[in-house]
């Protein structure tokens, strides 16, 4: 195996660490549940918005409804009273 084979697989390790301390921080001060659904529906949808940008996928219309859906969700979690204990 060569030298820079290695780093690799570190750097990949690695690179998961930001995103997981930044998720860290509002896991001090809102439920679990709440956070990790804002995670899920924001992620959805920037990689969605990423590949349609990217790759030019198109969407057709069921897609754009459930994506819809999903901020919504995300937004409806945001304002609910339970987020702030």
């Amino acid at each position: 195996m060569k030298h820079h084979a290695r780093g690799l697989p570190a750097s990949a390790a690695n690179s998961t660490r930001g995103p997981f301390w930044l998720l860290s921080f509002p896991l001090r001060v809102m439920p679990t549940g709440i956070v990790y659904a804002i995670w899920s529906g924001l992620g959805i949808v920037l990689i969605t918005a990423v590949a349609g940008v990217w790759s030019k996928q198109a969407l057709d219309l069921s897609a754009l409804i459930g994506l819809a859906l999903i901020a919504a969700g995300v937004i409806v979690n945001v304002f609910s009273k339970s987020v702030f204990n």
